[in-house]
């Protein structure tokens, strides 16, 4: 059973402590704090890649896996990337500005809905670096605290993120136990987070099978889960061949070790004939090796014919499982056993396809002639995610600063007793 230490606790009911000054303060003061990260970031670009190498440097001689390498570099590019997140969400609407008028009841009591904070939120998350701006970001300017335990691969730059998280705290005169990046590696951290109950009001974790599982059996807090990516790309009859490839190249292989690559390719069994020799043309240049059924390797040897125990697989690299399916209604009931409600994608010029396959899938982002690539909160023009949650409860889907709040009720009336 999951325990909290006297001194974490501490740490977290300063946490929640803060998050009752945040829930109350100004809009404009969470955009200054933005603001003021993005510009911290910028100045801060050379230390924090060095921080990164030295990450980067360990984790390599552990045996660090590509996919992994990927999610924890940082570039200035990346940094870039960070600050100008920061930026965008400051310029979204407050997202507890949100006031809904119920109207008036037969009992003169006057109702409106109002949007507020979840509270404390914490975070338990492995190779992301840029988690820790993101969440920290998201948590302030939705008027949460947030308590951030990045793995220990990458402490040293999360530490570094941390310190400018805590200068532009500083800079706007917010708590700075708003955001504690726990710089402990130790497991009772781990432990302390999953135990807290009536303190912690929100745990997301963001990683591996192995951690989400881990926190879902253990946790005795809400658990919010971002599980596998298990996304794919359906090529209906009616297709733009050309188009369809450029597409699947781009869910693929543009950056396959995140979660929102494309892991499953379904081609209609009535375009294969037209689509897979340059398909597989345009994969095999691309570095891409393909799984396929035995049926599909008959078809090109190019495909290595173990696709059948892939089915359902996260690879994070540049593997892909393909399969031949008969029809949408056939490549809807393969998803439905297989995905894991995260992303897919049909490419067809069958409006009639299109929306049957939308209405049918089940998952949190459900495309039409676009790359798996765009369900991101950034492209989705929240400016940023908290992560892509794909458990429906409270929300489903990337998840911005709006979905950091919860409705309340108000109600006001003259004097009003109930009768």
């Amino acid at each position: 059973m999951s325990t909290v230490t006297s001194a974490h606790l501490e740490c977290l009911q300063r946490a929640r402590q803060a998050s009752l000054t945040l829930a109350a303060t100004d809009g404009a003061v969470r955009v200054v704090f933005l603001m003021a990260l993005a510009e911290q970031l910028e100045a801060a670009t050379a230390a924090i890649l060095t921080a990164n190498t030295d990450d980067l440097a360990q984790a390599t001689a552990s045996g660090l896996d590509a996919a992994r390498h990927d999610r924890m570099r940082l570039d200035a590019g990346r940094i870039q990337q960070m600050a100008d997140a920061a930026r965008a969400i400051a310029a979204q609407p407050d997202p507890l500005a949100t006031i809904e008028d119920r109207g008036e009841q037969p009992s003169g009591i006057r109702v409106y809905r109002v949007r507020s904070p979840l509270g404390l939120i914490a975070m338990i998350y492995e190779a992301r670096p840029n988690v820790t701006i993101e969440a920290a970001a998201l948590a302030i300017f939705s008027g949460n605290a947030i308590v951030l335990r990045p793995g220990k691969e990458i402490a040293r730059t999360a530490a570094v993120l941390g310190t400018l998280i805590q200068n532009a705290l500083a800079a706007v005169q917010l708590p700075l136990s708003a955001v504690l990046v726990v710089d402990d590696p130790e497991r009772q951290w781990f432990q302390s987070m999953l135990g807290a109950v009536g303190v912690v009001d929100l745990l997301i974790p963001r990683g591996g099978e192995a951690l989400i599982h881990a926190v879902q059996a253990a946790a005795r807090v809400p658990v919010l889960a971002h599980a596998q990516g298990v996304c794919h790309t359906y090529v209906h009859t009616d297709c733009d061949v050309p188009r369809a490839i450029s597409v699947i190249l781009n869910a693929k292989a543009q950056r396959p070790g995140v979660c929102n690559a494309t892991e499953g390719v379904l081609i209609d069994r009535a375009i294969a004939p037209t689509l897979l020799l340059p398909l597989m043309d345009a994969l095999t240049e691309a570095g891409v090796t393909v799984h396929g059924s035995p049926e599909l390797s008959a078809l090109d040897t190019r495909i290595k014919p173990d696709g059948d125990a892939f089915k359902g697989h996260e690879w994070l690299s540049l593997d892909l499982t393909m399969q031949l399916v008969t029809g949408v209604d056939e490549a809807i009931a393969y998803i439905q056993q297989w995905g894991s409600g995260h992303t897919e994608a049909i490419l067809t010029r069958d409006e009639t396809a299109a929306r049957r396959f939308q209405r049918h899938v089940q998952a949190s982002a459900v495309m039409w002639n676009t790359s798996t690539r765009f369900n991101d909160g950034g492209e989705l023009g929240l400016g940023a995610e908290i992560g892509i949650s794909t458990c429906r409860l409270h929300a489903w889907g990337p998840m911005g600063a709006e979905a950091l709040t919860t409705q309340r009720w108000v109600i006001e009336s003259a004097w009003a007793t109930r009768q």
